[in-house]
């Protein structure tokens, strides 16, 4: 089976020490790890506002404990329905 890893998965991957599993980001915001998991290998292509912004928060959140810098919704490269 093919998979074909977004650009979720690449932010995902930068959030090292420690590392945050797909569980953690679906946690945080507000989302199933099967959801979460068929945003970030493609298999969902879309998502509606509201959870967008749940899952950049949850991302946000993540980075700003790393001394990131915080992403807009155009980072994540979703479609928003």
């Amino acid at each position: 089976m093919l998979t074909i890893n977004t650009r979720l998965h690449e932010l995902r991957k930068t959030l090292t020490d420690p590392k945050i599993s797909q569980e953690m980001l679906a946690q945080q915001a507000g989302i199933s790890r099967q959801w979460y998991h068929r945003l970030e290998t493609g298999k969902q292509a879309q998502i509606g506002y509201t959870t967008a912004k749940n899952l950049l928060q949850a991302i946000n959140a993540e980075r700003q404990t790393r001394g990131l810098e915080a992403l807009t919704l155009d980072d994540l490269s979703l479609t928003i329905v």
